[in-house]
């Protein structure tokens, strides 16, 4: 109830319904931007910097996968050493660590940008 409670707070914020100020195109320099969303997969980070022109000079990606790669890769090693030590049986081994990995949704695609 509290947390209901100080989110209607928040929402009743005058701030909220300030217009915000955009800059004009044509006033960026050299600049770059950070954007950060949670998506189904997981966290999604994107970095761009312009030039004076306005191009791209750079983008930066860093999609959930790939974020999740060391997790994955340590839950897959300690899990399926510690089922087969349990099963002794390679195939269990393999059917389980199949399981764990599905489990993360992982997108190749998206990881290999």
């Amino acid at each position: 109830m509290v947390n209901i409670y100080d989110g209607l707070a928040i929402l009743e914020n005058p701030k909220l319904t300030e217009p915000i100020e955009i800059a004009p195109l044509n006033s960026i320099k050299n600049t770059q931007g950070i954007g950060v969303v949670e998506a189904p997969r997981g966290t999604l980070i994107h970095h761009y910097q312009v030039n004076k022109k306005l191009e791209l000079e750079d983008v930066k990606l860093l999609v959930a996968t790939e974020i999740n790669i060391p997790t994955i890769n340590e839950i897959l090693t300690r899990e399926s050493k510690r089922y087969y030590d349990e099963v002794q049986d390679l195939e269990q081994v393999k059917l389980h660590a199949q399981m764990i990995l599905r489990s993360f949704d992982p997108c190749i695609s998206c990881a290999t940008h």
